[in-house]
């Protein structure tokens, strides 16, 4: 479900809209090339950094401790003790180049509420309850109280909801961030040439064939999802280059069904 939270919360923090200075042309002024997610100030984005590493240093560490395991009561090593080490990738608009930063991370006196992380040699205490099955974390990073909600996590990533936007950021050992730099980045699909399947489903017709020229908005074919019949439609006229699917197959999530030239 889709909502437009962000863009309400940063038009209530816009100086024009505190001031009353609103006409219709508001929103193509103020965002004339579009509201593209929640910006934040340096500051900002350093303390969100900052917890993004405590709490992925605090999931590392609590990995590591197993209770009632002999190995664990026969050793004085505490994995809250340690440093950890991290690059971190802050998200980028597309196309700019790749924004790392070197990270590390303690915990104050091995306690899992107290985390120093120093970013580029400054250091910011991130102080409050880090479990991560928490549906919002309410922390404070230095002497700013920081409110964020932990929408996901896999390897090497973690992503936070701040302000009502999305922000992935990734967490890598140092020698997979010196890898990564001869990694040639994935180019993203022209979506407007190929019709994905919106959820795992059935397909119940298809309404054309490889060399069809179709319109705008025509319908390509029909599927059936949790008993509810979907029409997926072009989203430009072209030519029919493939078509994946066929009637009555069972289609995951994310699947091209018809692709576009």
């Amino acid at each position: 479900v889709t909502h437009n939270i962000p863009l309400l919360r940063d038009i209530v923090e816009e100086d024009r809209f505190r001031r009353g200075d609103i006409t219709t042309k508001y929103l193509p002024e103020v965002y004339p090339e579009g509201f593209r997610g929640a910006t934040m100030t340096a500051k900002e984005e350093n303390e969100l950094m900052a917890t993004a590493a405590a709490l992925w240093a605090r999931k590392i560490a609590r990995a590591q401790k197993f209770l009632n395991h002999p190995s664990a009561r026969s050793t004085v090593y505490d994995p809250f003790s340690k440093k950890y080490d991290f690059v971190v990738e802050f998200p980028k608009e597309e196309g700019a180049p790749r924004k790392t930063v070197d990270i590390d991370v303690t915990f104050k006196d091995a306690k899992d509420e107290h985390a120093v992380v120093t970013i580029n040699g400054k250091p910011f205490n991130v102080r409050g309850n880090m479990n991560l099955a928490q549906s919002v974390l309410q922390l404070k990073v230095e002497d700013d109280l920081l409110s964020t909600q932990i929408f996901g996590k896999k390897a090497g990533e973690i992503t936070l909801i701040y302000k009502g936007s999305q922000f992935k950021i990734k967490l890598m050992p140092r020698l997979a961030a010196e890898l990564l730099k001869y990694m040639p980045e994935k180019k993203k699909m022209d979506m407007s040439r190929v019709i994905c399947a919106p959820m795992p489903g059935m397909i119940k017709s298809v309404s054309v064939e490889v060399g069809q020229m179709v319109a705008e908005g025509q319908e390509l074919c029909v599927m059936e999802a949790m008993k509810m019949q979907n029409s997926l439609h072009a989203g430009k006229t072209a030519k029919v280059k493939a078509v994946n699917c066929k009637a009555g197959e069972t289609v995951d999530e994310g699947a091209v069904l018809v692709e576009l030239e």
